[in-house]
């Protein structure tokens, strides 16, 4: 039975590249990752059109003895943390109670690498979800405009992504890092952030 090969977007952010092994297109990397809606919505630019539909389950349902993690409001436990899986890909994320009947999840915009697999400083990964191990197909470093939007109503203070800023720029190799820099672009508040872009085929 031939597998099934599984194309991911994923993002690594100036917090997890310095602990990176370098890598290079048609190389094997491994990562941890997670997703959270407001992470889909912001970069849904990065990786525009990209969606999947993921079976769900509980932490207590894939290893013996774990316990399952609420978020609450008011002592009422409204969501609890899972892991979406398939085809050798594996996310951390939450979804809203109660668990939806179909067990599914759809994930969009990109996959946060949480950390790498093996970390070049030797420290142990604290992640509780597998890591997703891949072939890299592609390197994007993008840097993005990030501020408060012009639209934005007024006594809005939240920053964002702003829609129409990143600049893209193929690459063969992970860089050294990536960085954060202030930029002539918007309010005098807005910064740059570099982010890298992998495209990440696993096999299940």
């Amino acid at each position: 039975m031939t597998s099934r090969l599984l194309t991911v977007p994923i993002v690594l952010k100036s917090d997890v590249l310095p602990y990176t092994a370098p890598f290079h297109l048609d190389s094997e990397i491994g990562v941890h990752l997670s997703w959270t809606p407001t992470l889909g919505r912001w970069w849904r630019n990065l990786a525009e059109g990209w969606h999947l539909t993921m079976p769900i389950r509980l932490h207590s349902e894939i290893s013996a003895g774990a316990r399952d993690t609420y978020i609450t409001q008011g002592g009422t436990p409204v969501a609890v943390d899972v892991v979406a899986e398939l085809a050798g890909v594996n996310v951390a994320t939450n979804v809203d109670l109660p668990l939806p009947a179909s067990r599914r999840i759809e994930l969009s915009g990109a996959l946060n690498v949480l950390e790498p697999a093996d970390r070049t400083d030797g420290r142990r990964s604290r992640a509780r979800v597998l890591p997703t191990i891949g072939r890299v197909d592609r390197i994007r470093m993008i840097s993005v405009a990030t501020g408060v939007p012009a639209d934005a109503p007024d006594g809005w203070i939240a920053s964002q992504y702003l829609p129409e800023t990143a600049r893209e720029y193929e690459l063969r190799r992970s860089p050294m890092g990536v960085y954060t820099y202030p930029t002539a672009e918007g309010d005098d508040r807005d910064y740059r952030e570099e982010l890298l872009v992998v495209d990440l085929t696993c096999a299940g």
